[in-house]
């Protein structure tokens, strides 16, 4: 099954250690309710200094983990590409040109 949602970025204001998230993900209903299915961390690159976002979203098939990260062209705006985390074997799964955040 596949959907197309925009995902919105809401700041976690009740964190209060380090491991805790720095957003929640939230996408809204038909109706308009706001509903969570995930929660994202701001990381930076060891390698290159760049920022970026890892997510864990929920989804009926279990937890799914993803960075999400901006090339050149995408710094500054709200469209950011994913990878996701891949376990050893496993072949990576198409995720798309890209995820819109709205934060």
């Amino acid at each position: 099954m596949m959907f197309d949602l925009e995902f919105m970025l809401i700041e976690n204001s009740y964190k209060s250690e380090e491991t805790h998230p720095d957003y929640r993900i939230e996408v809204s209903s038909p109706r308009g309710t706001p509903i969570r299915v995930g929660s994202a961390w701001m990381a930076k690159s060891s390698r290159t200094g760049n920022n970026y976002l890892t997510l864990l979203i929920n989804t009926p098939d279990g937890d799914l983990r993803v960075n999400a990260v901006q090339n050149e062209e995408q710094r500054g705006g709200q469209t950011f590409s994913i990878i996701p985390f891949i376990d050893s074997g496993e072949q990576p799964q198409d995720a798309g040109a890209g995820l819109s955040l709205v934060a």
